[in-house]
């Protein structure tokens, strides 16, 4: 967790918050809410060692707003499998990808202010669109 951890305030340091800070948008595929499903969920590491890693070395940093593209965990392993290059990850089971997306459901379910659930079921098309409305309306886009 400390590694991943590690990785995260980097990428904050050189890339996020220099971003932020000539005004642009950033997009980032994972960041601290990763860390929390995939190795207190997932792997069962300790929470306040999650919440002792992230104070120290992200601070309050917390995204506007978090996509979580959501689908069943049979599904997931499946489109994972057809993609013929597993990660260690992704090896891991249906039990414990079980525990991760509870996590990222429970932390959606937490906090609603920051969070948007998306159908990952449905055709690329309508994924694309949902993501665009939620863009616009929280994040005020036209």
């Amino acid at each position: 967790m400390a590694l991943h951890f590690a990785a995260r305030r980097e990428h904050w340091v050189r890339t996020i918050q220099p971003s932020l800070a000539a005004g642009s948008w950033v997009v980032c595929d994972r960041f601290f809410d990763s860390t929390l499903a995939y190795q207190v969920g997932g792997q069962g590491a300790s929470r306040a060692v999650w919440a002792q890693l992230r104070a120290s070395l992200l601070g309050d940093v917390t995204p506007d707003l978090t996509l979580l593209l959501d689908m069943p965990v049979e599904a997931g392993l499946a489109r994972a499998g057809a993609r013929g290059d597993a990660n260690r990850y992704e090896m891991l089971g249906p039990e414990f990808h079980g525990r991760v997306r509870q996590t990222f459901l429970d932390q959606a379910a937490a906090e609603p202010g920051r969070f948007a659930v998306i159908d990952a079921t449905a055709p690329i098309e309508a994924v694309s669109a949902a993501i665009l409305v939620v863009c616009r309306e929280r994040l005020g886009l036209s």
